[in-house]
């Protein structure tokens, strides 16, 4: 039987973090036949988080670079690259995503955004 540790990993996030984090999923593309254009549809997911600088054995300067950061995300969505994390008026695409899990559920998502 696996454990699944996200709902302490959500308590953490919620005590340390900082509130007010939310996720812009793109979650499917829609198209408008009067114009004809395609377009991407977003929504909006708050969620527990806490953001930190890159660690400096990460940036390489050119995949990561010093001014991204390090966003650890409660489990609540599967965050996908070009996903934005908005941070008051603040908005990061996320370019990096690493699931960490326990027994395959996963409890919390360290992702690399850049502003």
């Amino acid at each position: 039987m696996a454990l699944d540790l996200s709902a302490v990993a959500t308590k953490l996030l919620d005590s340390l973090g900082q509130k007010g984090y939310v996720i812009l999923v793109q979650v499917a593309d829609t198209y408008n036949p009067v114009t004809g254009v395609k377009s991407k549809v977003e929504t909006e997911v708050s969620l527990s988080a806490v953001d930190l600088p890159v660690p400096d054995e990460l940036v390489d300067g050119t995949y990561v670079k010093s001014t991204d950061k390090l966003f650890i995300l409660d489990g609540v969505v599967e965050p996908k690259n070009n996903d934005l994390i908005r941070v008051g008026v603040n908005n990061y695409r996320i370019i990096s995503i690493s699931a960490v899990n326990h027994a395959g559920t996963p409890q919390v998502y360290k992702v690399i955004a850049r502003g």
